[in-house]
């Protein structure tokens, strides 16, 4: 934590660090996750995600009840017009056939 690599934020609020300030940034069973948030809300912190990083990866992309998210082609739809989006499979399998993350970069990557 000393090196600042780790921030406790609550998405969607905006950060309060440059554009592209990281390289990498992860939500981990948490985003796409909760779809009863919302398709707005995901959008929203996803955007912020984007904003703030140079990649941004979801990990995993199923809902509460280890399904693949509905969301999922909803997200990609969104981001795919601005950004490199990409399904990758995982060498982890957080629960049976869930081993797929979500990559999102930003296109001068």
């Amino acid at each position: 934590m000393a090196e600042q690599r780790y921030r406790y934020h609550e998405l969607p609020n905006t950060l309060p660090v440059a554009d592209h300030y990281y390289d990498i940034g992860l939500s981990s069973h948490f985003l796409l996750l909760y779809t009863q948030l919302g398709f707005d809300f995901h959008k929203k912190a996803i955007s912020e995600m984007l904003r703030v990083c140079k990649e941004v990866r979801i990990f995993p992309v199923v809902n509460l009840d280890a399904r693949q998210t509905d969301m999922i082609s909803r997200v990609i739809d969104e981001f795919k017009k601005n950004y490199n989006v990409e399904l990758k499979e995982t060498g982890y399998e957080f629960q049976k056939d869930a081993k797929q993350m979500l990559l999102i970069r930003n296109n001068s990557k």
